[in-house]
């Protein structure tokens, strides 16, 4: 695909609504907002841990200062392999919220 054809593309998307002029932080921050009490459900190695996306949001906020406290900036790439885990959702969210990508 030519630039110019994903251009036309992205812009066919922003009109129609499937983008948004949003980072992923911010549209979590909105869906959180507008549903807190929503199920997460992460299962582990160590079972079943439930969590609502309030709890979730709570959670990366303090684990993203400490990422901008370290130097993580917006546009920072952060890449992560970890267990599937609560915590390791909070960090991915705390990432973002952080700005990096």
């Amino acid at each position: 695909m030519t630039g110019q054809a994903y251009a036309e593309r992205c812009a066919h998307w922003y009109r129609a609504g499937y983008y948004q002029r949003e980072t992923l932080a911010q549209a979590l921050r909105r869906a959180v907002a507008a549903r807190p009490d929503t199920a997460l459900h992460f299962h582990t190695q160590h079972g079943l841990r439930a969590a609502t996306a309030r709890e979730l949001w709570d959670a990366s906020g303090p684990v993203a200062a400490a990422l901008q406290a370290r130097g993580l900036r917006a546009g920072d790439v952060f890449a992560l392999q970890l267990p599937t885990s609560f915590e390791t959702a909070a960090l991915y969210v705390a990432a973002f919220r952080a700005g990096a990508t």
